[in-house]
């Protein structure tokens, strides 16, 4: 179900189930890996009697409700082989099908982790109503998750079907591994569904891809639907990697992946008062989006986020490409690399209008020898990227070729180190030193540039009322400034 039909839905499933739906709560009493022979029977309880976690998933599976399991503290270990393709929560990788609540002691505290080849998690429970959100997964870290080869569909952390809801979830160090036989993307998590994650990092996560096929996604790869990102949320250190490429093989997307969320009404993926940091994409002639990599029909919306020190040959901060639109308001972009190719920032190939980008800094990108940190590809259409209000500050020349022939087009009041950028006096660009702060924890969940004292980007903006990145009122005086930081006086 898309996010557009979901205010619709609740109050007829809600009051549907409102009276028929009974919840349980199981509290696993083992680390133990083993199923229950009886999962009707509305008990948790293996053949020696104990509650595992495959156990309590298997009876919730069983019965209409929001049942919760509540976890201990300790590694909970998968040891049991999956012995086909068939998803079955009695082997393999765990299996949700109905509405559950599961609540672990903190993601340091109650670890889940595959030791079988397989994934941690599979998600296909559905949006019910209030009474039965899909899945809740709160507290509790996923890892060790291994798949790859023909007929696998990515997600080595987790898989997310339907509807998932993460608070307080630690998703690291799983692998996918794609080859001739099949392209599986998602290292940390593969959606097709809808999904929130607050207060939730996907970390170390690896995509590798060997010979003729694609390494994609090796932390969040949004496949269709919904998803947002939210609420000091990290996608830190993933890693796509090619081994022994032939031809011309693609790696694409380090951190975050969106390959097509805008092809029903709401389908949209927003990125929140979060980090991406450290994300790389190599081994390719054609590495691409180290940060972000957003593809054809994607909607993207970047709000009070900072996309800081990713790696790729193009497009190190972000990577755009026949979006349906994107917007990065109030955020940062900083220190990005291109290390073959332009965009250190951002690359992109976009129709007329697709990309918006206002009160963001852009700042410490660097490009590859004869590129730019904001680039744009023979594909990009004149007036394709606005910029608004901004900062970019980067070594060398700003913008490249064609950004700088019409492609990106100033919207005014931004602040500059060179003219390249389709520089307009007309429209009150500054060309100018913005005097910035190093990227630091300057308030807010995220990192920021500070203006110092004597930076030309103060009060350089008219404007209503409104935040910067850290959630400060603007204007502070009688302007705002342009950039991401607001000064307080």
């Amino acid at each position: 179900m898309r996010p557009a039909g979901i205010a619709a839905a609740v109050g007829l499933a809600s009051l549907a189930l409102a009276s028929s739906a009974s919840a349980e709560t199981f509290v696993v009493d083992s680390l133990k890996d083993a199923v229950d022979p009886e999962p009707t029977n509305d008990v948790c309880a293996t053949a020696a009697g104990e509650c595992t976690l495959r156990a309590a998933i298997e009876t919730a599976n069983h019965f209409v409700g929001n049942d919760e399991i509540k976890l201990p503290k300790g590694t909970i270990k998968l040891t049991i082989p999956k012995s086909g393709s068939t998803q079955n929560n009695s082997e393999g990788e765990l299996d949700v099908t109905e509405a559950v609540l599961i609540d672990g002691r903190g993601p340091t505290k109650t670890v889940i982790k595959q030791t079988a080849r397989d994934r941690v998690l599979r998600n296909d429970a559905p949006f019910s109503g209030f009474c039965c959100p899909g899945l809740q997964l709160n507290d509790v870290a996923l890892t060790g998750g291994r798949i790859g080869g023909a007929g696998e569909n990515g997600g080595a952390g987790l898989q997310n079907n339907a509807f998932a809801l993460l608070s307080n979830v630690v998703i690291k160090k799983n692998v996918i591994n794609s080859d001739s036989a099949d392209n599986v993307p998602g290292g940390g998590i593969l959606t097709s569904g809808i999904i929130a994650m607050a207060e939730t990092t996907v970390r170390d996560n690896v995509s590798k891809g060997r010979g003729q096929t694609l390494a994609q996604a090796a932390g969040v790869f949004v496949q269709n639907g919904s998803a947002t990102i939210q609420d000091n949320s990290k996608v830190l250190s993933n890693s796509v990697e090619f081994r022994d490429p032939e031809g011309d093989r693609v790696a694409q997307g380090g951190g975050v992946f969106v390959a097509n969320p805008g092809s029903e009404p709401g389908d949209a993926v927003l990125i929140t008062d979060s980090t991406v940091a450290g994300n790389t994409v190599s081994g390719s002639p054609d590495a691409d989006g180290g940060g972000v990599f957003a593809g054809v029909g994607a909607n993207l919306d970047i709000q009070r986020s900072t996309i800081s020190g990713n790696s790729a040959g193009r497009g190190g901060g972000l990577y755009l490409v026949g979006v349906s639109s994107v917007a990065i308001n109030n955020s940062t972009v900083s220190g990005n690399v291109a290390t073959r190719d332009g965009g250190a920032a951002i690359f992109h190939q976009a129709a007329a209008e697709d990309i918006a980008v206002s009160q963001t800094t852009i700042a410490g990108n660097a490009a590859s020898q004869g590129h730019f940190p904001i680039e744009a590809g023979e594909q990009a259409v004149t007036g394709s990227f606005g910029l608004f209000a901004s900062i970019v500050f980067n070594p060398g020349k700003e913008c490249g070729p064609p950004a700088e022939a019409g492609a990106l087009e100033s919207d005014g009041w931004n602040v500059v180190g060179d003219k390249s950028c389709n520089f307009n006096e007309s429209l009150f660009d500054l060309k100018a030193d913005p005097d910035l702060g190093p990227l630091a924890r300057n308030g807010g969940p995220t990192k920021t540039h500070a203006l110092k004292a004597s930076s030309p980007a103060i009060d350089h903006v008219p404007c209503a009322p409104g935040i910067d990145q850290r959630g400060l009122p603007r204007p502070q005086r009688a302007e705002c400034d342009s950039g991401s930081f607001e000064r307080k006086f």
